[in-house]
């Protein structure tokens, strides 16, 4: 409700449509003049997030809301918050830890996932407990960087001691498949000619023989965003020779 009352423009998600029109009702009854400035969506949370824009969202928050995911689903759900993200946004998420004291009983309760923490309880409900590891890796995986430390909460009346997460959108561009997107209009690559005498020992001819060349540079930010995009690994392919470089890029 702190972010309603603050006049800020919310998207609210919940899989359960009475959940939704309690909130809607409880914004009525306590900020009935931001209500216009709130939409309130039930229904599954990635089909949801398929459908807003790209980079239309300033923050995400998820409130103990992405435990109840297969690992492959979650991944998704990542890559779409993501990609709803304005470049540097924000992501900030609660999940259960391992010290939840439900993991006590974890023996009574069926495995989803072969060596994972994912259980469906004696009740019904699924559920997941989340590692250190776990948490840097999906993130790292779904391009995204920690904006601070991981850490643990305490909070009187609950049982799981939560992992309170702040993640920051990494502005190296992800393709579909991983990686990152090296096409022109998403990495900063600039070139110049150089007709100094020893351009042709550090530069790419253009296919003159008047001595010049173009030489090639690389924004040292992007340099780092490379070492850190997941599964990034430099590799040179089909090369071939190449008689007019000017024609090849365009210039």
């Amino acid at each position: 409700m702190d972010l309603v009352k603050r006049g800020l423009r919310n998207t609210h998600i919940d899989l359960s449509v009475e959940a939704i029109n309690l909130f809607r009702d409880r914004v009525r009854e306590t900020a009935a003049e931001m209500v216009d400035r709130n939409q309130f969506e039930a229904g599954d949370m990635l089909d949801i997030l398929r459908k807003l824009k790209d980079e239309s969202f300033d923050i995400v928050h998820a409130h103990l809301s992405l435990q109840y995911h297969s690992k492959e689903k979650l991944h998704q759900i990542l890559k779409e918050i993501r990609r709803v993200l304005k470049p540097d946004g924000k992501f900030l998420f609660k999940v259960h830890s391992m010290e939840d004291t439900r993991l006590v009983d974890s023996n009574k309760w069926r495995q989803l996932e072969e060596g994972e923490s994912f259980y469906e309880m004696p009740n019904g409900e699924i559920t997941r407990f989340f590692t250190e590891n776990f948490i840097s890796q999906i993130l790292k995986d779904a391009g995204f960087k920690l904006s601070s430390p991981l850490k643990k909460i305490i909070v009187e009346g609950w049982y799981n001691k939560p992992w309170v997460v702040i993640a920051q959108k990494n502005s190296a561009q992800l393709s579909s498949t991983g990686g990152i997107d090296l096409t022109p209009a998403k990495m900063n690559l600039q070139t110049k000619i150089d007709s100094s005498p020893t351009a042709q020992n550090d530069s790419i001819g253009d296919g003159n023989d008047n001595g010049s060349g173009i030489q090639f540079h690389m924004d040292p930010a992007m340099l780092q965003q490379l070492r850190d995009a997941p599964g990034f690994v430099p590799v040179i392919i089909n090369v071939q020779p190449l008689n007019n470089l000017r024609e090849f890029l365009g210039m």
